[in-house]
């Protein structure tokens, strides 16, 4: 089940949602990488990619020299070839459940200075997202972590439901198991939070360190 689901079918056709959202309906696979950051729509490019530019302003990354950052859910790790194009030193590490597309297999195994975890939490449940942080805290308890997160507003609501008629590459990047207010709580237990900003009103980018 996806909590972010809605039923827009009867106010908007789905087909031409899609067309407008550059994806198709084709027995295609979709892409991370061709439906976010090689989108034929320009305005779906600019906010998938400015998304990642704001969630690196927001961490500060270049101020701890040569930084380890770990991508956790890199997809076609798109962080790293923003990261390239800056004038600033770090090292990139990138984790995702498809392995096609990560650098290692278990992420416990190194020790970052920042974790990014752009679009990521909302597609673990509670128990798994309480884990996760376990996790990153016996790699680091001084770490840093990034997030973005989709809010509960017809905007976002909408916007995801309309990417559910994509065939995507992988089922489980169309699965949210949580929302907002429940990945918050849980943050908020575990970490606290130093930074927070809107992004187009759709999502929530956060800079957090464990308390």
């Amino acid at each position: 089940m996806n909590i972010h689901k809605r039923n827009y079918d009867k106010y908007i056709p789905k087909n031409l949602i899609i067309k407008l959202m550059g994806g198709n309906k084709k027995k295609k696979d979709v892409s991370i990488e061709e439906f976010c950051y090689q989108n034929k729509n320009p305005l779906i490019r600019e906010y998938f990619n400015g998304l990642l530019k704001s969630a690196l302003n927001i961490s500060k990354y270049w101020k701890l020299n040569n930084s380890l950052i770990l991508d956790f859910g890199c997809s076609c790790q798109q962080l790293k070839k923003i990261l390239k194009s800056k004038d600033k030193s770090f090292s990139y590490i990138g984790y995702d459940i498809n392995k096609k597309y990560s650098d290692i297999e278990d992420y416990t195994k190194v020790s970052p200075n920042f974790i990014f975890c752009i679009n990521v939490l909302e597609h673990l449940n509670k128990v798994e997202l309480q884990k996760t942080l376990n996790d990153f805290k016996k790699m680091n308890k001084n770490i840093k972590i990034i997030t973005a997160i989709p809010k509960m507003n017809f905007l976002s609501n909408f916007l995801n439901s309309m990417t559910q008629d994509l065939e995507w590459e992988s089922e489980k990047y169309d699965i949210h198991k949580s929302e907002f207010n429940s990945i918050q709580n849980i943050l908020k237990k575990n970490c606290k939070l130093i930074k927070s900003r809107n992004y187009m009103f759709i999502q929530k980018i956060q800079l957090w360190k464990f308390r």
